[in-house]
């Protein structure tokens, strides 16, 4: 909302507007014959340089897709959590995130998951760049100071390696976690998972705790699809026996 508190109104505008045109005529129709006799010179001048080149301009950053929340989808993320669950959140799913809340969210809980690839890793980096000018003056001994310092690796991450890095190292309370390869870590905020040139963000909660044994179906049932995706063959369902 912008604040339009001593802007000059509407009205004012327009009459100056009219005021300046109407004393601007004479003067104008005055010095007519006079603009167009100096512009033939100019004219001539003008036929007699060379066709300027056009300047080059930077390409364009390519846009970044929407997040394909059909790969796990409301039903799914509804069996996930034991909860039904809304749509996927139109604004989330534009910056890339698929996320799905409860209608009681802070009871029920929600389901969260991103892939992250190198095509929209900058888009990454640029959301850690906004949360770190959060931190200004945190202090190294503060609860958020880690977050903050994951903040700072992530938005200079050249690469997945040294994103995945980012997000997994430095927190007490990460741990691996087995069924899903090596290269998959529950930390305090997210569990992830890199496979290949894609990394898996899942979140689920239940009420206010991330349930991780909830988020490893969630992972497994994710790299299925995404495995089946170049076939096609997004028919594979949750599996039933979900903990409780």
């Amino acid at each position: 909302m912008c604040d339009l508190r001593g802007a000059v109104p509407a009205c004012v505008v327009v009459a100056a507007f009219a005021l300046a045109t109407a004393c601007a005529a004479p003067v104008a129709a005055q010095n007519a014959t006079v603009r167009r006799a100096a512009a033939a010179p100019a004219r001539v001048a003008e036929a007699s340089q060379p066709p300027s080149q056009p300047t080059s301009q930077p390409a364009p950053e390519p846009m970044v897709a929407a997040a394909d929340c059909t790969l796990v989808g409301r039903d799914d993320a509804a069996r996930v959590l034991g909860y039904p669950v809304d749509a996927p959140d139109e604004t989330s799913r534009s910056a890339g995130i698929c996320f799905f809340s409860s209608r009681a969210i802070s009871q029920d809980g929600s389901v969260t998951y991103a892939l992250v690839t190198a095509a929209n890793l900058s888009q990454r980096r640029a959301f850690a760049a906004t949360q770190l000018r959060r931190c200004a003056g945190v202090a190294e001994t503060a609860p958020n100071a880690g977050i903050c310092k994951t903040y700072a690796d992530v938005a200079l991450a050249p690469n997945l390696d040294a994103y995945f890095r980012a997000r997994t190292a430095g927190a007490d309370t990460a741990a691996a976690v087995p069924g899903l390869g090596d290269a998959a870590v529950a930390a305090p905020d997210a569990l992830y998972v890199r496979r290949g040139e894609t990394m898996f963000e899942v979140v689920v909660r239940r009420g206010d705790t991330l349930d991780v044994e909830r988020e490893t179906a969630l992972a497994k049932l994710l790299l299925q699809r995404v495995v089946a995706a170049p076939e096609r063959q997004l028919h594979l369902k949750v599996r039933k026996k979900l903990p409780h």
